[in-house]
């Protein structure tokens, strides 16, 4: 009897890799004409060796580092948990086999239906997308394999599934899966994710609480609750739905469950065991993402023992980190009804000196920052004060000559929220995408010296207003002055008159993917992009006009001390031309020195571009200098506006905390090049003066880029800035011209950057 079981699982297993051959080859053939029927029995005799296929347990952990060796951390499996099926809520095996494998129980570790929808969907798009991955795949991929996409790797996961199932029961196999599997933030198997997220053993673990669980697996930097709510809620539910349709629960329990809120525990631990923890989530999406060129599984670099070296400068890390937490401060505290005389000071400081005194600890800003005279208590008290209001903030450094990722925070405390807004947000761009407006209009031929009316303008019924309400004097602006000032109507003017089309040609181009409308309210920003995006596009300008595409990795070495992998820095495809680059930088620098962004000066080169949306909901400040293109953002994860409770005063601006978080990051930039890579000789234009010896607290520039009456030397003047006016349907309000500190004597140029140490020999 025992043998007749025992060939009738050889017949069937032989049968299953029959089939799977048959079936690849037809995809083969249909998909990759190189590879050939003829080809695949050959191939099948070099992969895996089948005798060898075991759980492993053992662990050498891979470490990532900074460009300078800092080590980041190490991914391990430290923080895993191993729990036997039976000690776990029915609900939670019910939830993984519904959502990620329904006929787990009918099939041999392959499932014929869904290879055949993945066969289909490869040949109707050329290329292999759907992953047909039954648990049983997902468990040999995740145990033995890379995650790349291709004929090889994916026979190989079938044939050491079909194994897998000769050798181990169902309850086995499921129960090995549900413990080896990532959740993201170091949490390994559903111990540790039901410990992480909801501070309990997964036997006590509710209905909703489950699905939940099985909802993260599908991509922990997209699905986690602790990075992205709205999504995590959303798979959850779906989670649910595919349970009823299962029959796992009945549709009263799926309604119930459904109903409950998303709780969560804040995250705060025990899975943080990394620096630059934003920053290392991306390399770990990088390095795990099934369509990126790396192609690891989680298990392969908690065990494989990689050395990553990546692109991070860790000092200007440190800086980010600090001006998102200090900027979400300051914005907190800003936007408190009433402030003392202590609190408002220490506000006044950060603004026109540096938010990271907020965002430090207090002792060691008291430190670092003896000169303001602050105790601890005050700036414990400040912060105490603005922590229940304050929002959320994320700040993005690239090189603007490869893409190489600098620094990125991605919030203003990965404690609390690991959402990364650094580069999974999207959020509307306001008056920053203004750049992309003139940039298409020159690159047709103008100048920024062209002249354009202030004057109303409709577009059928479209008739936008510059910011405080009005419609413009009607007077001539040259292009340059309308930028500086950030005016909403020669925007628009120039924008139509270069065609939508044509500046969402130009985005797409400089990376940005996210959908736009080719309609009038696209000039002034009705466009979402993340902080990482934006700085990616700005790059081009300072570079020459050359894209770039962002990575975070420079080298990966194996275990013993091998490069297997050396990032190509060849130059992208130049998208701008340089006649136009030459044109614009003048007014972005003008931006900084006496517009709307004076509040981002350095003392050193630098240019770029304010951006309030609608309602205040985002902030931006985004700019560059010859080396380093960068994007600060503030806004509510709500979308609720940066403004006092039922008021449009005191609101948040991007020329206001934005610029002061990108200056306290960029000043500390030593500059390796002396000059921006123009080719032609900017047109000169006639500055505003600037009040000598006043500190701009914010509510000090006026609606039209420029200072009020000269006010007595040292005073910090307080004027409340225009409200912003109702607005004719689809109108987005332009950016507000905002807070500035004292300008330096002239554009200051540092000496050159030493070069960080090459991690790449």
């Amino acid at each position: 009897m025992r043998r007749r079981e025992r060939n009738n699982r050889k017949m069937k297993t032989q049968t299953l890799r029959i089939a799977l051959a048959a079936l690849l080859c037809a995809a083969c053939a249909a998909v990759l004409p190189s590879c050939s029927a003829q080809k695949l029995p050959e191939a099948l005799r070099e992969f895996t060796d089948l005798s060898k296929v075991q759980l492993p347990d053992s662990s050498n952990p891979s470490r990532i580092y900074a460009a300078d060796g800092t080590e980041l951390g190490q991914v391990n499996m430290e923080d895993r948990k191993f729990v036997p099926l039976d000690q776990m809520a029915d609900c939670v095996p019910e939830a993984f086999v519904a959502i990620e494998d329904e006929r787990f129980y009918s099939h041999g570790g392959i499932d014929p239906r869904g290879v055949l929808r993945a066969i289909v969907r490869a040949v109707s798009r050329g290329k292999a997308k759907e992953g047909a991955s039954t648990i049983t795949m997902q468990l040999a991929r995740n145990l033995y394999l890379t995650q790349e996409k291709t004929l090889q790797r994916k026979t190989e996961e079938a044939l050491i599934a079909a194994e897998l199932e000769r050798r181990y029961s169902k309850k086995e196999i499921l129960e090995a899966y549900m413990n080896v599997i990532y959740f993201g933030h170091g949490a390994y198997g559903v111990g540790a994710a039901s410990d992480l997220f909801f501070g309990k053993a997964p036997h006590a673990l509710e209905l909703h609480e489950c699905a939940l669980i099985a909802a993260v697996v599908k991509g922990p930097a997209v699905y986690s609750p602790h990075m992205n709510r709205d999504n995590a809620l959303a798979r959850r539910n779906l989670v649910l739905k595919k349970m009823k349709e299962t029959g796992a629960i009945t549709e009263d329990e799926r309604s119930s469950a459904a109903a409950q809120p998303l709780r969560v525990l804040p995250y705060s631990g025990p899975y943080e065991n990394f620096r630059a923890s934003y920053f290392v989530d991306y390399v770990i999406h990088q390095l795990t993402s099934q369509n990126g060129p790396f192609g690891f599984s989680p298990r392969e670099l908690a065990t494989g023992g990689y050395q990553i070296y990546t692109t991070l400068d860790w000092s200007m890390q440190k800086d980010a980190e600090a001006a998102v937490r200090g900027a979400a401060l300051a914005a907190g505290l800003r936007m408190l009804p009433q402030r003392d005389g202590p609190t408002d000071a220490v506000l006044q400081y950060a603004l026109n000196t540096d938010v990271k005194i907020l965002g430090l600890d207090s002792a060691e800003a008291v430190k670092r920052y003896s000169r303001s005279g602050f105790s601890e208590a005050t700036i414990l008290a400040a912060k105490k004060l603005a922590a229940p209001v304050a929002p959320q903030g994320a700040f993005v450094a690239v090189d603007a000559w490869t893409g190489a990722v600098l620094a990125m925070a991605g919030g203003a405390d990965s404690r609390t929220s690991r959402y990364n807004r650094a580069w999974l947000s999207a959020r509307q761009a306001g008056s920053s995408f203004k750049t992309f407006v003139y940039l298409t209009a020159l690159m047709q031929g103008h100048s920024m010296s062209d002249t354009v009316e202030n004057s109303r303008y409709c577009i059928g019924a479209y008739c936008p207003k510059n910011y405080g309400g009005g419609y413009g004097d009607g007077s001539l602006v040259t292009w340059h002055e309308a930028l500086v000032k950030s005016l909403n109507i020669p925007a628009v003017r120039v924008g139509h008159a270069a065609g939508e089309r044509n500046i969402i040609r130009l985005c797409r181009e400089l990376g940005l993917d996210a959908p736009m409308e080719a309609s009038a309210p696209l000039s002034l920003g009705a466009a979402s992009a993340s902080p990482l995006q934006m700085a990616v596009a700005y790059a081009a300008m300072p570079n020459g006009g050359h894209r770039v595409k962002p990575y975070a990795i420079n080298v990966i070495r194996d275990s013993e001390g091998n490069v297997i992998y050396r990032r190509d820095r060849s130059a992208g495809p130049r998208v701008l031309d340089p006649g136009a680059i030459a044109s614009i930088i003048p007014a972005l620098e003008d931006v900084i020195r006496r517009g709307t962004g004076r509040a981002a000066r350095t003392g050193s080169l630098a240019a770029g571009k304010t951006g309030t949306t609608s309602s205040y909901r985002d902030a931006w400040f985004v700019g560059f200098n010859p080396d380093v293109a960068a994007a600060a953002w503030l806004g509510y994860d709500d979308n609720k506006p940066l403004c006092p409770p039922e008021s449009t005063r005191n609101c948040i601006t991007g020329g206001l905390v934005p610029a002061a978080m990108w200056r306290d990051v960029m000043e500390n930039v030593k500059l390796q090049r002396r000059g921006f890579n123009m080719a032609a000789t900017p047109p000169q234009t006639e500055e505003v003066e600037d009040p000598d010896a006043v500190e701009l607290s914010g509510e000090d520039i006026l609606e039209d880029g420029t200072a009020p009456a000269q006010a007595t030397p040292a005073v910090i003047i307080e004027i409340e800035d225009p409200e912003d006016t109702n607005s004719p349907t689809g109108e987005i309000p332009g950016q507000n011209p905002d807070s500035a500190r004292e300008a330096p004597q002239g554009l200051m140029r540092s000496a050159p950057r030493p070069t960080q140490p090459d991690n790449r020999q």
